[in-house]
């Protein structure tokens, strides 16, 4: 009994054995399979790989750009968050103040134009006194002619005869007395003509000189007046070329519309741009 049941033992461990040994074998069978399976796979992957560097696909970027203005007021953005754009587009008009700021240019241009120097008015001709001189040298001939002239005498010697028989004498005498006393009113007269044409060209020196004097001064305003003029206008030609309209250097979309703050010509407006770059 002992001896059949020891065999029966031996074949049951033997058959066991034997079935350990084939799942053994079958199990390396099946890894090696897998492995070159997963061998072939990898050599697949790796050439997928290889084949996507050969040929990179090109990415897409976004660049942000700034667009700054000043407006008015909020109305004249032209534009909002999240807005497509094309290039040239208008962003930001200000076309009332714009009509405003051409009114003022054409009035500071006709300004500049009418505010010019006033030219210095000419000078007196020189004087000429010919006339005046030559009068009064004749009437100085004419004094001294007569002075040289002398008086008729009398033929008697008493009053009481000289007045009854010389009366032709003494109307004589009285013509050529009158006659001196008349060219010496003439002399004193061409000699007062003479003084008279002196002063009154001397007076016209004087106004003369007080004109030009004063508009030196009026040239010296208007000068200073130009240059405030033109101040101006330049001043006006920056704020118009601010408050014109603002164009979109890019197309592309508005990420964002920010008001940085208040100014002297309006409101500080900032304008972020995306823009689609290969």
């Amino acid at each position: 009994m002992n001896k059949w049941l020891i065999i029966a033992l031996v074949g049951l461990l033997l058959f066991t054995n034997g079935n350990k040994a084939k799942r053994k074998n079958w199990a390396i069978a099946s890894g090696s399979a897998r492995s070159a399976i997963a061998g072939n796979d990898v050599e697949t992957l790796h050439a997928t790989s290889l084949q996507e560097k050969s040929e990179p696909t090109p990415a897409r970027t976004r660049t942000r750009h700034t667009v700054s203005a000043t407006v008015a007021k909020l109305e004249n953005i032209q534009v909002k968050e999240g807005d497509r754009v094309k290039i040239g587009q208008v962003l930001v008009d200000n076309p009332d103040e714009r009509k405003f700021l051409e009114t003022k240019r054409r009035e500071l241009e006709l300004a500049i134009a009418t505010n010019q120097p006033v030219p210095i008015p000419p000078s007196p001709p020189i004087a000429d006194y010919s006339a005046e001189v030559a009068a009064v040298e004749s009437a100085r001939a004419m004094l001294a002619s007569l002075n040289q002239t002398p008086l008729p005498e009398y033929r008697f010697r008493t009053e009481e005869l000289i007045e009854v028989m010389d009366r032709d004498i003494i109307r004589e005498r009285q013509a050529l007395a009158l006659e001196r006393v008349r060219s010496e009113q003439v002399l004193n007269q061409a000699i007062a003509n003479l003084q008279t044409a002196k002063s009154d060209y001397q007076q016209r020196l004087s106004d003369y000189q007080s004109k030009v004097m004063e508009v030196q001064r009026e040239n010296a305003e208007r000068e200073l007046l130009q240059a405030k003029f033109r101040r101006d206008l330049a001043e006006l030609q920056l704020n118009f070329s601010n408050t014109g309209a603002t164009l979109s250097p890019y197309s592309g979309r508005v990420r964002q519309v920010k008001v940085l703050g208040q100014s002297e010509s309006g409101l500080k407006v900032e304008i972020t741009l995306l823009v689609s770059e290969r």
